[in-house]
């Protein structure tokens, strides 16, 4: 009998393993299948839908779990408690990829977060890319690390929103060489910063306490009583491009690497369309 219930079991599974990308990750209440992402862009599905406003476009690849985003700009009002984009607690590594001007905005009216990443396996969503996204939360978090983790890979991001978990020390996250703006960072196992600082608030610092029940090490960043955003900026000249600076690039427009408009560009290196360029 136990044999028999094994087998059920491993069909069961087998059978859940063999929908791919079924349920790995959850776009504006939408659980992104096969099916879906073979369609290509994402945008018209989601535009279509009565609590969704999209533009650009968004692909999902389930073999490499990669989720990219083009000029993207969604913005979703659900109904009752729900999450931008959500990711599955089975599968550990994801990673969205930006190109251009990218935002995503839970607009729910009552406290919703606008990304979520759990943690029961371990899950890993890593940002990368050349462009740079802006993800908000009208009242809630926007991201919630319930303990998975969250690596910003030489790329440009901006929380309208806390990064952090509400419930106990949450997930890890990792900053490498990036520009990255919070309203806070806090509740964490773990906080690290590989090729950046904390430029703002002033004095900020990483700090770990102890977490009562159960005994585990949480990292705030100590704000030392400001309300100022948390602001990260990349400690190696020429590594991405601010998002302020990002939005006011177009592809005749020439910018030293730090920020200043360049009209005729000479030997050196520039950012120009978002991009790091080297004129010799």
């Amino acid at each position: 009998m136990r044999k028999r219930l094994l087998l059920v079991f491993v069909s069961m599974l087998t059978l859940a393993l063999s929908a791919g990308a079924a349920e790995e990750i959850k776009l504006c209440g939408i659980t992104i299948t096969d099916e879906l992402a073979a369609e290509g862009n994402l945008v018209p599905m989601l535009d279509a839908m009565d609590n969704v406003t999209a533009t650009g476009t968004v692909t999902y690849d389930s073999e490499t779990q990669t989720l990219v985003l083009d000029n993207a700009e969604i913005t979703y009002t659900p109904s009752k408690e729900d999450n931008v984009l959500a990711f599955a607690t089975w599968t550990t590594d994801f990673t969205i990829q930006l190109k251009g001007t990218n935002k995503l905005t839970n607009a729910y009216s009552g406290y919703a977060n606008a990304i979520v990443i759990p943690g029961v396996a371990g899950v890993h969503v890593t940002i990368t890319g050349e462009g740079s996204l802006e993800v908000t939360s009208l009242h809630w978090y926007a991201v919630t690390l319930i303990g998975g983790s969250l690596t910003i890979d030489h790329t440009t991001a901006k929380f309208n929103g806390s990064v952090a978990y509400n419930s106990g020390p949450g997930g890890g996250l990792y900053v490498k060489g990036s520009y990255v703006t919070a309203s806070a960072i806090f509740n964490l196992t773990a906080i690290e910063l590989t090729d950046c600082s904390i430029v703002q608030p002033v004095g900020a610092k990483i700090v770990s306490e102890e977490w009562s029940a159960p005994k585990l090490t949480y990292y705030n960043i100590d704000m030392n009583g400001s309300f100022d955003d948390v602001v990260i900026e990349p400690t190696s000249a020429g590594i991405g491009a601010s998002l302020m600076e990002r939005e006011g690039m177009d592809h005749d427009k020439w910018y030293s690497l730090d920020g200043r408009r360049v009209e005729q560009p000479a030997k050196g290196v520039y950012v120009t369309n978002g991009k790091k360029v080297v004129v010799k």
